[in-house]
């Protein structure tokens, strides 16, 4: 018998005989077939939120993370930088102490899951010891440069020990033995980056340019200054420093002739008296001695050999110096001289008014109440000189005025002849 095919929904084509049911026939799973495929999208749902779900949350604990390690970060560098330890063991106790107390209150502040919660403290104690070698390090470079320092400070005394004690005494070849084994003890060390000098040839080269230094600072003298120059010139020190050096010697031998000159002037202004103290002499006395200077003659044996030995171009300041004090002393003995004067006419003028009042220019008086006036200053007798005279015209009826001083002959005549 022929068969018709009927169809059960997703289940393909199904055949049945025509001698039964002509109605549809549907088998057992036409009846599952729906709920299978929803529960399969339920499936592929479930797994797409949970995916979205668990990269949210992987997201989160990834940037958790950075922040945490940023923040622990910037605060182990501070306390590196600022840590003034120089003891490795003390660092680390220390460090272990406040990096546990940062890893603790960091990573308190978030909330991720347990694995990513374990997996944050994990890179936060990774991060850690990272900084713990950082500061350990940190710590040993400032034990060298404590050690360096130390070194370099006792390398710089041995210097100067050798600087001031000459080549072969017992404290200069000690000096210089102590400074040989602090330099190689510091190259063991690795400290000898902190010295000034770091070998053999620089230690000759130092000694020898701070001996130049401490002569140069040292000199009084014009000799002492030509003999460094002269030294100089045979140096072995490079030639910018020999430059430096002759620089400062010349600029201490015009300080030195400076010296000199001044005290060879003011050679002329005192003396000593007889416990030997040294005493300003009068201005009188100081221009009778700036002439004798003038004539290259000075006052004592020190001044005249100092004197002598100058160049023509160093005397040449020195009697420079010397006119100078001599128009200085001149002025001011003009100055003096016109300010007694003043004093002097002062004085006089009041003499003469007295006389006056007795009757000087009118009757005339006693001349010698003229003789014994006091009168002052170098004119004195000529005052008085000229006051007796005065008195005497008066007296013979001549009038002068009281400035004197004009004569009126014409009337003196008519009152004589009446």
């Amino acid at each position: 018998m022929p068969q018709i095919p009927l169809y059960n929904k997703g289940l393909g084509a199904t055949g049945v005989t025509t001698g039964g049911s002509l109605g549809p026939r549907a088998s057992a799973g036409a009846f599952t077939g729906v709920g299978q495929e929803l529960a399969k999208f339920g499936e592929v749902a479930g797994n797409m939120m949970y995916e979205y779900y668990d990269a949210d949350k992987k997201a989160e604990a990834k940037s958790s993370i950075a922040a945490a390690e940023n923040e622990l970060n910037e605060k182990l560098e501070i306390y590196n930088d600022t840590d003034k330890t120089t003891n490795a063991e003390t660092y680390d106790k220390q460090y272990k102490t406040n990096s546990t107390k940062y890893i603790k209150e960091i990573s308190s502040k978030y909330n991720l899951r347990p694995n990513e919660q374990k997996l944050l403290v994990a890179r936060l104690a990774d991060l850690s010891a990272g900084k713990h070698q950082e500061g350990r390090r940190k710590v040993s470079a400032k034990q060298d440069a404590i050690r360096g320092y130390s070194q370099g400070t006792a390398l710089d005394r041995n210097i100067n020990a050798m600087v001031t004690n000459a080549v072969g005494t017992p404290l200069h070849e000690k000096a210089r033995k102590d400074a040989i084994n602090g330099i190689v003890e510091a190259g063991e060390g690795n400290t000898l980056r902190f010295l000034s000098v770091k070998n053999l040839d620089e230690l000759n080269l130092a000694v020898e340019e701070k001996t130049y230094n401490t002569q140069i600072n040292a000199a009084s003298t014009i000799e002492e200054t030509n003999k460094i120059t002269a030294s100089l010139e045979t140096s072995k020190l490079p030639i910018e420093k020999k430059l430096t050096l002759i620089a400062r010697n010349n600029a201490k031998k015009i300080e030195v002739e400076k010296v000199i000159v001044s005290n060879l002037v003011a050679s002329t202004m005192y003396e000593l008296d007889e416990e030997n103290d040294t005493i300003l002499v009068s201005d009188e006395e100081r221009y009778i001695k700036v002439n004798n200077a003038l004539n290259g003659k000075f006052p004592d044996e020190s001044s005249q050999d100092k004197f002598d030995k100058l160049s023509n171009t160093e005397k040449a300041k020195v009697f420079a110096g010397l006119n100078t004090m001599k128009t200085n002393l001149q002025t001011e003995k003009t100055f003096l001289r016109k300010e007694q004067d003043a004093k002097y006419d002062e004085h006089n003028n009041e003499i003469k008014k007295g006389l006056e009042e007795k009757g000087l220019y009118t009757t005339g008086v006693n001349p010698k109440i003229i003789k014994e006036a006091e009168f002052q200053g170098k004119d004195r007798d000529k005052i008085i000189e000229s006051m007796l005279t005065l008195n005497s015209k008066i007296v013979k009826g001549q009038y002068i005025d009281p400035e004197g001083l004009v004569v009126y002959a014409d009337i003196a005549r008519k009152i004589n002849t009446g």
